[in-house]
């Protein structure tokens, strides 16, 4: 079904470019209503019927229940965007539907828990490439931002061994996170282990190599978003084994030294203290 053209209508044409999973009725119902859909989200959501609105910034962002299954779709506008924000429309140009499928893809061969990749659609108007859809199964969970606390000491251990390997597993993959805020990541309490996946694969990017100053870099901004959700889940300053639990899930799943794994952290504390000075009262003796 690759690169298969699936409707041409009033000169906008709607071009599947990879599909990765069943069922292909989901991709059926998406082309359907993309090949006339107005391009405000409102006349989006009027031709997808229960397309539910998630959010709305760089990429329109909805909900569909199909034949039972929840579904994410990511629209991406391609056109008119280059002076408006031209960082996001040159990475919308450079990291197209079709590309994310293949990260996707390689995140769960790496082991990181994301949403499964469906299909990515390019939907050209007048022969120009004007609009992307990447579409993915919906998991269940809640995004740490949104998760509420405070949670049990139990919970807590979980997550953060969750966290911790989830991490590790990026980094073994050699994969660089570039926005790993609160938002980004999908818990799943009710799961045995409880699990935390990754999302919002457009910033994440495989590499060939990663090199241990990038590796530290990266946990050291993800530590500045993720201790302030520590404390609140806790319900105050937590203790340093809630911090050995991800310490050590990490040095695990990235296949690294306890000391190793220990000193990057150290490392990303370190540097998360210096640019946030509140999180030192936030943590108090914990640190």
């Amino acid at each position: 079904m690759a690169g298969r053209m699936v409707a041409n209508l009033r000169g906008v044409e709607v071009r599947v470019q990879r599909v990765q999973s069943q069922p292909e009725s989901v991709v059926d119902a998406a082309v359907a209503a993309l090949a006339s859909q107005s391009t405000e989200p409102n006349g989006l959501q009027q031709q997808w019927g229960g397309l539910q609105p998630l959010k709305g910034s760089k990429a329109r962002v909805y909900r569909l229940y199909h034949a039972g299954d929840g579904y994410v779709i990511k629209h991406y506008r391609l056109e008119h965007g280059v002076l408006r924000a031209p960082v996001a429309w040159l990475k919308a140009r450079l990291r197209p539907p079709r590309y994310l499928c293949g990260v996707a893809e390689r995140l769960l061969a790496a082991g990181v828990t994301t949403a499964e990749p469906v299909a990515a659609l390019t939907i050209r108007r007048s022969g120009h490439p004007a609009e992307g859809v990447f579409i993915m199964r919906e998991l269940p969970g809640v995004t740490l931002k949104d998760l509420s606390g405070p949670l049990s000491a139990a919970e807590c251990e979980a997550l953060s061994s969750a966290m911790g390997a989830l991490w590790g597993r990026i980094t073994a993959g050699k994969f660089l996170h570039m926005d790993p805020i609160r938002g980004n990541f999908l818990v799943n309490l009710q799961a045995d282990p409880v699990s935390v996946a990754a999302l919002d694969v457009d910033n994440i990017y495989p590499l060939p190599w990663l090199p241990g100053p990038v590796r530290r870099h990266r946990m050291a901004k993800m530590v500045r978003w993720h201790l302030p959700a520590a404390v609140r889940l806790w319900g105050g300053p937590p203790p340093r084994a809630l911090f050995r639990r991800f310490v050590e899930a990490y040095a695990h799943s990235a296949g690294v030294p306890s000391v190793t794994a220990w000193a990057e952290w150290w490392g990303a504390l370190r540097d998360a203290i210096q640019r946030h000075p509140k999180l030192r009262l936030m943590l108090r003796e914990k640190i």
